[in-house]
């Protein structure tokens, strides 16, 4: 006798262009002999089945053979099993060789199913879904569950619906109760899927926890606990740094369930941007002291961003701008220097300490020290630069830009300072009779002054641009609408207008340009929604250096724009201020992919 062991739903014998009865017979007898069958009887049998019906029947022949070679004689399952099924089963198809293959209880259990399924295409891929998706290669599932599915009052539910109660199936796959019992609750409506849902994913969970012989720290806690934004954090922390599995008794188990447990949707994504952005993978050798150690700083850092807010921001640009953070006992080491809302507030000068400072031992003392300076260069950078100013490599910042810097970092340090006098110190304990409302007066006092002090700013600005009389006319439109984001695109916007007058002049253009006149028109137009789309049109430069888009056509874009948000906004009444930021950020795409990224200003030296 033959022993078959590996699967081949497509005979060799019967692959032949025109089946014949030549080839049908050496098939018969083939299924004949490992079925321990009388080839007459088999032939008989098969004198009317086609090339694909014979193909079945030898892999239903293949299965007897391979789960009865090894029995005795008396131990072994009856033949006549296997014709039935051949009998019963008058369209077979590739599925149902899969589920012959795959299946793997006995030929009466298989025959069950067949007979189930009652040569329904649907009912077919059902069972094999249920066998794949249920059953799978665990081997002490109970092999009536398939059949008991099929023949149950509701069978049409199971087919129709297998989804909805694979987790049941999952759960209790090994019991020979299991279809009675979800018979009776679909019967008198109490079956409720994501109760198994929830249960199975419990099981899934503390079948795959990551740790080991916690007594704080359980696979239990875990499961219970357990949210997609929890399961990300783990993961990015076992990825970037080296945390013992085995936790017992190592001091760790408290702290790993701390960043578990205050790990929210919120702050998730955050944390595994700090994982990625500050890893540890190259340590040769793991401690429980070192494990101590990360999670102690990675939990510190991760408080402070949830207790503070400008704290976040801090962290957010610099991870943004991929500032060179040694790892997240340095960033800890900052905010324990430097207050995070000074650092966030002169963000844009740390980052530049940082930059520059890489192999310095003493950077946290410079950063410290250096913050509120917005022009910071070390020996080498400042040797660099003039070198390149020299040749011609790069252009001197001009004075306008300097004063502009100047002016904005200076209003900041005079906010901040504001802010200090608000702020009580940490020595000095605040006093119990002091009402907290004789506080509210000062506090707004601060809100009302930056206003104040970007319409200043903004005022100097334009003394030096503007004539006086056009001044004077356009004075209460600039103050009215100041904001800080209008100051800082402000010189661009007059630096634009220049430089389109000056290109059109060398070319011996007479037309009217853009004017300063302009300006105020597109400093009005400018919001929070088209901020980047208007800066990017303003600095996009040709290959010559000169203006892509001078003010008048940026205006004309903008104009365009708000009339088809206003033109939404009618249609639409949900349509809200962030949808004019998707539509904004449309058109920055569309440009950008139109004309690439808006260079820096070149750095030959263009004297004219």
């Amino acid at each position: 006798m033959n022993h078959i062991n590996n699967y081949n739903p497509h005979f060799k014998g019967l692959s032949l262009s025109k089946y014949n009865k030549k080839a049908r017979i050496v098939a018969s007898e083939f299924i004949a002999n490992v079925t321990h069958q009388e080839a007459k009887d088999v032939i008989e049998l098969t004198k009317t089945a086609g090339q694909k019906r014979v193909g079945f029947f030898k892999q239903l022949a293949d299965k007897y053979n391979k789960d009865n070679y090894h029995r005795k004689p008396a131990e072994r399952e009856s033949s006549s099993l296997v014709n039935q099924i051949f009998i019963n089963v008058t369209n077979p198809g590739y599925i149902h060789n899969r589920l012959i293959y795959e299946f793997n209880g006995s030929m009466e259990a298989l025959g069950r199913i067949f007979s189930g399924t009652r040569n329904k295409t649907k009912r077919t891929a059902f069972a094999y879904q249920v066998n794949r998706e249920v059953i799978g290669e665990h081997r002490h599932t109970y092999e009536n569950l398939i059949p008991e599915l099929l023949e149950s009052e509701n069978s049409k539910k199971y087919v129709s619906n297998f989804a909805k109660y694979k987790s049941y199936l999952k759960l209790h796959r090994n019991e020979s109760d299991a279809v009675k019992n979800l018979d009776k609750m679909v019967s008198d409506g109490t079956y409720n899927h994501k109760k198994y849902d929830a249960l199975l994913k419990q099981r899934r969970l503390i079948s795959n926890f990551p740790f080991e012989n916690s007594e704080v720290f359980n696979s239990k806690i875990f499961a219970e606990d357990f949210t997609e934004a929890r399961g990300k954090v783990i993961d990015s922390l076992l990825s970037n740094f080296y945390i013992q599995r085995n936790i017992a008794s190592t001091g760790i188990d408290e702290k790993l369930m701390q960043l578990f447990q205050s790990t929210t949707d919120k702050n998730y994504k955050l944390r595994t941007i700090i994982m990625d952005s500050y890893p540890e993978r190259y340590i040769p050798k793991t401690t429980p002291e070192k494990n101590n150690e990360t999670l102690t700083e990675l939990n510190k850092l991760f408080d402070t961003i949830d207790r503070d807010k400008n704290a976040e921001n801090f962290v957010r640009k610099i991870v943004k701008s991929d500032v060179p953070i040694k790892n997240i006992k340095e960033l800890n080491e900052i905010f324990a220097r430097i207050p995070a809302v000074k650092l966030n507030m002169f963000s844009k000068n740390a980052e530049n300490i940082l930059n520059q400072t890489t192999r310095n031992a003493e950077r946290l003392s410079l950063l410290e020290k250096e913050i509120e300076n917005p022009f910071f260069e070390t020996a080498r950078i400042r040797e660099s630069r003039k070198s390149a100013e020299k040749y011609g490599f790069a252009k001197p910042k001009n004075f306008i830009s300097r004063a502009i810097t100047r002016l904005v970092n200076d209003f900041k340090i005079a906010q901040y300072k504001r802010l200090n006098i608000v702020e009580p110190k940490p020595e000095i304990k605040p006093i119990i009779e002091t009402p907290v409302v004789e506080i509210k007066p000062e506090v707004q006092k601060v809100k009302t002054d930056p206003k104040e002090e970007v319409r200043k700013n903004i005022f100097e600005i334009l003394t030096s641009k503007l004539g006086e009389k056009t001044f004077a006319k356009q004075r209460e439109a600039y103050g009215k609408n100041a904001t800080k984001m209008r100051l800082g695109m402000l010189p661009e916007i007059f630096s634009s207008i220049a430089d389109t007058r000056k290109a059109d002049r060398a070319v011996g253009k007479h037309r009217i340009n853009s004017s300063n006149k302009d300006a105020l028109d597109l400093y009005l137009l400018i919001n929070g929604s088209n901020r980047k789309y208007v800066n990017y049109l303003l600095k996009k430069r040709n290959a010559d250096n000169s203006r892509m888009f001078e003010v008048k056509d940026i205006i004309s874009m903008v104009k365009k724009a708000e009339a088809k948000i206003a033109e939404d906004k009618k249609i639409n009444p949900e349509y809200r201020a962030r949808d004019a930021r998707k539509y904004y950020n449309h058109l920055y795409e569309a440009k950008l992919e139109q004309y690439g990224k808006a260079a820096r200003q070149s750095k030959v030296n263009t004297k004219a």
